[in-house]
């Protein structure tokens, strides 16, 4: 591993809440590059940035993409630092590997239990499996025919089957999303951390009124 990005001055580090953009270089090589488009926009950019997928894919370990942004930095003359985003990761070993290289930022992906079935299901198979979920009685209280305003002049109501839905479609990603977080706190103890949770390359699109009720849990 990089003994840079094993000690306390590895350039990896949270936006902070500044805007970012994220370049994710694939190759290794178009950091420089990367860091030049940046002109005078005031964006934080977030150079190393890939998922288990691609790096298996690529042949590339997590040591391997950080340091590549590092020396890339290097390169442009970049000194102030920039994003690292371990991307859709689904399991904690997962996390483990990329914190030790250096990562501060997390894609939590619990895309593999999204139960995308629950819009097909009839109102009998549907009541059933809401039925099921672990302490649903107290999420019951807190949504269901209750209307929210996550914005002016925006908002946003579930009730009845859209909320049996809702419940049943992502009680189980929830669930594997607070897992994972609590995996990456622990792996990045003393250090930055950012989460982002990703429940997408699924079979049926997130509504409104869902995204209101993840985002709230």
């Amino acid at each position: 591993r990089s003994a840079l990005c094993a000690s306390a001055t590895c350039p990896a580090r949270s936006s902070g809440g500044r805007g970012s953009f994220g370049f994710g270089d694939r190759t290794g090589l178009g950091t420089p590059g990367h860091l030049r488009s940046l002109g005078r926009s005031g964006l934080f950019p977030v150079l190393a940035q890939q998922s288990i997928r691609e790096m298996t894919r690529t042949r590339r370990s997590a040591d391997e993409v950080m340091d590549a942004a590092i020396f890339g930095a290097l390169q442009a003359g970049w000194t102030s630092g920039f994003g690292a985003d371990a991307d859709h990761l689904k399991t904690p070993d997962d996390i483990r590997l990329t914190a030790a290289a250096g990562f501060v930022m997390f894609t939590l992906d619990a895309a593999d239990c999204v139960e995308d079935k629950a819009g097909q299901m009839s109102a009998s198979e549907l009541e059933a499996a809401y039925r099921r979920i672990p302490g649903v009685k107290k999420w019951e209280k807190s949504y269901e025919g209750k209307t929210f305003t996550p914005a002016k002049g925006l908002s946003v109501t579930l009730e009845g089957r859209a909320w049996r839905e809702a419940a049943v479609k992502y009680a189980g990603a929830i669930e594997r999303w607070a897992e994972l977080e609590k995996a990456a706190r622990k792996s990045t103890r003393g250090r930055d951390c950012e989460i982002e949770v990703s429940g997408d390359e699924t079979s049926t699109p997130t509504s409104l009124a869902e995204h209101h009720f993840i985002v709230r849990e």
